[in-house]
């Protein structure tokens, strides 16, 4: 196997693109129990919208039936504060999961 100049090889980069895996990472809430200092968060949004809520399932349903994984990385603020939100999508990604088959990590 070739290595490009990049130093990856043909392979790595393929199995990087593939249309089989995909990542989220997802942003329930900008609030946070922390208030640090440096952050440059208003803390506005308590909640992430609820047609924003479907979206991110409907996009999961439309892409599920050709994942092999899903991975959801959560991002915030402080994601548990709004755990209704996580929840909700967690459930429906691991319907989903069970359905289709693939592995869902998050």
């Amino acid at each position: 196997m070739t290595q490009l100049k990049n130093g990856f090889t043909e392979r790595q980069i393929a199995a990087a693109i593939t249309h089989r895996r995909m990542e989220l990472t997802i942003l329930p809430t900008e609030k946070c129990n922390f208030r640090c200092t440096y952050c440059y968060e208003t803390f506005e949004n308590g909640r992430m919208a609820p047609h924003v809520v479907e979206g991110v399932c409907n996009l999961i349903s439309n892409r599920a039936a050709e994942l092999e994984e899903l991975c959801l990385s959560w991002f915030g603020g402080e994601p548990l504060l709004a755990l209704p939100v996580v929840r909700e999508i967690l459930r429906h990604a691991k319907a989903e999961a069970d359905q289709k088959g693939f592995r869902l990590y998050g």
